[in-house]
């Protein structure tokens, strides 16, 4: 198995290019929130588009660990 580590900002990319905005209501905006062990994702979408994205290193390992300062 190979292993790559990719950026937040790449994860985020890749979650939009799995198509999900393809099954949302251009109607509607959607903010789907991914939550890792070491990063959580945010990425917008409105009409059916990619409006935004940001990447934190604040995950649940990272809580546990207590190695997130506010």
């Amino acid at each position: 198995i190979e292993i790559e580590i990719i950026s937040g900002d790449l994860e985020a990319s890749i979650i939009y290019e799995n198509h999900i905005a393809e099954n949302m209501d251009t109607n509607n905006s959607y903010l789907y929130i991914d939550v890792g062990g070491g990063s959580t994702e945010l990425t917008f979408f409105a009409d059916g588009k990619l409006i935004f994205k940001k990447s934190f290193n604040i995950g649940t390992i990272r809580l546990l660990k207590d190695m997130v300062d506010d």
